[in-house]
């Protein structure tokens, strides 16, 4: 679970060397190490915060929709009337996806895993939404789109990889980017022995099938991605823009003290949440005062 929960960001002092522009504004960055109050981050992977998000949508902001955009934006060429099906689109990055697939005029299906969820997909903006506690996954994801879905998005893991990827049509593809599955439902704690279970139904995909299929998978991990600041930084200013237009909503928020982050992990195996859960490094009212008090001591030079 270490990359579903983000730290609150806060103004921070910035080496000489840094870019002068940043000094002394709202501040936030993404691939922070989580549960911390302090963070090294190179100047080039920190931004100025949204002004239209407090600190703590903020720092939910980038981490779901830097996911997404990745994903749907530069990893796969789109086209207006695609038809797209999102697992999980009622959680963190799917319901960035949902947003993202919208705005780009796609038709985008939603699969929820519990009923309290439906609404909220439908107001992201979903044509049609499922939900497999109460609908046959895949006979409702057959007949929502009986010709096959140009993508899918699939964080799941075995549970669903296999058929996603049989519910493809000619020229589609799977995007994986998590593997949620083999991760711990309550406790806390990895069952190895169900992890490894689910390694040996992980499905293994033949490049010679793929081929004559005309279908492929795409698997990222912006984790690992550090380097190409070239996109991160098309991305950032993609996302600020559409959110400052009002174009994109920031992802529902549910805040926790850092002291609590148990608690925070708790709600996140629940499977009842909605939108990006959030550990507050500070308490949730920042004034003003101490906010200008903060800037300026960050923004002073070293003694």
């Amino acid at each position: 679970m270490r990359s579903s929960v983000s730290s609150r960001d806060t103004v921070g002092r910035l080496q000489p060397e840094a870019t002068s522009r940043k000094s002394g504004r709202r501040l936030t960055h993404t691939f922070a190490r989580r549960a911390t109050t302090h963070v090294c981050a190179p100047a080039d992977l920190v931004w100025s915060k949204p002004q239209a998000l407090d600190f703590e949508a903020a720092a939910g902001f980038l981490a779901v929709y830097l996911t997404a955009y990745h994903g749907l934006l530069q990893n796969v060429v789109i086209r207006p009337g695609m038809r797209v099906l999102v697992h999980s689109a009622g959680g963190e990055v799917g319901s960035a996806l949902v947003q993202l697939c919208k705005l780009h005029n796609l038709h985008v299906i939603g699969v929820v895993g519990r009923n309290h969820k439906v609404e909220y997909v439908r107001q992201l903006g979903a044509d049609d939404v499922i939900d497999k506690s109460t609908q046959s996954l895949w006979d409702e994801a057959k007949r929502l789109c009986p010709d096959g879905y140009d993508l899918v998005f699939d964080a799941n893991g075995p549970e669903t990889l296999a058929q996603s990827y049989a519910h493809l049509k000619p020229t589609g593809k799977l995007l994986v980017y998590g593997f949620h599955t083999l991760l711990p439902k309550q406790g806390g704690r990895i069952n190895y022995l169900k992890a490894a279970l689910g390694m040996l139904r992980m499905p293994r995909f033949n490049p010679l099938s793929m081929t004559s299929e005309n279908k492929g998978v795409v698997a990222f991990n912006l984790s690992f991605l550090f380097a190409r600041t070239d996109l991160l930084h098309a991305a950032v200013n993609d996302l600020t823009t559409w959110l400052e237009a009002g174009i994109l909503q920031a992802p529902k928020v549910r805040s926790f003290a850092l002291a609590d982050v148990a608690q925070a992990h708790r709600a996140l195996e629940s499977g009842e949440s909605t939108g990006k859960v959030v550990l507050r490094t500070a308490p949730p009212f920042f004034s003003a005062a101490a906010y200008e008090a903060t800037a300026q001591q960050a923004s002073a030079p070293d003694r």
